[in-house]
């Protein structure tokens, strides 16, 4: 079984839409969805008539949106399959991924990590940008620390629970700021041996989820200090 973990923060209609274009393409599929409703105020409302469990967790109820690496631990602890999918609410299956990243799971054995090619069409008034893609260069390194390929694993990615466990899962560290815990993952991940594949030819896409989030500077510089004192040490043995 595959099981697609959803953080759930304020974007009804976005998971809405999400939730339909699964039912569209993965009927046939060995598959559930695990959504964490991240407390919020007017909780999330699962689709009925899925050709798949679509299972909620609620986490208690709060006013404003925190990192989501708890709600995702959660639900993967909570989660039946051995396959782990994560990926969000605001990610779009406009033609299906699924099958052919399970397949390339098998064919990259125990430590495989697969990600899906990211669209953003609604990047800059429609002009569109790839967030996920072979060709990227971009996010080659943050704050100087060199990363694999594969750092947005909060897309669309899918790997088995063995490397999941291997890793970690995520760093609840991050849980009262904002960003940094991607890269921190993607460390972890490469630390536990993961064999990184971008599959640009299996492309879901990532739009405006609309939800209400506002993020102080604050919370960025919290959890930029933190991944440095994590791994600034590092940089230089990784590099070497």
């Amino acid at each position: 079984m595959i099981s697609l973990i959803l953080p759930y923060w304020d974007r009804q209609a976005c998971a809405d839409r999400a939730l339909a274009l699964m039912a569209t393409h993965y009927a046939g599929l060995d598959l559930e969805i695990v959504v964490v409703d991240d407390g919020n105020a007017v909780p999330y409302v699962a689709p009925r008539g899925m050709p798949f469990p679509v299972n909620v967790i609620r986490m208690p109820v709060k006013h404003e949106p925190r990192n989501p690496c708890v709600p995702i631990n959660l639900g993967v602890q909570a989660a039946a399959g051995d396959v782990i999918a994560l990926s969000g609410p605001d990610i779009m299956h406009v033609r299906p991924v699924l099958p052919g990243m399970f397949e390339e799971l098998n064919r990259g054995g125990e430590n495989a990590y697969v990600i899906a090619a990211v669209w953003a069409p609604e990047h800059k008034q429609g002009r569109g940008r790839w967030h996920v893609h072979s060709s990227m260069t971009n996010a080659a390194q943050v704050e100087g620390i060199p990363l694999p390929k594969g750092a947005h694993y909060h897309f669309m990615t899918m790997l088995r629970r063995s490397l999941w466990d291997a890793a970690g899962g995520l760093d609840p560290d991050y849980r009262e700021g904002t960003g940094y815990d991607d890269p921190d993952f993607v460390l972890r991940l490469e630390r536990a041996g993961a064999k990184f594949v971008i599959r640009d030819d299996l492309v879901v896409e990532h739009m405006r989820g609309g939800a209400h989030a506002s993020w102080t500077p604050e919370q960025f510089e919290r959890n930029r200090k933190l991944f440095i004192s994590k791994w600034g040490g590092a940089r230089v043995a990784r590099q070497a």
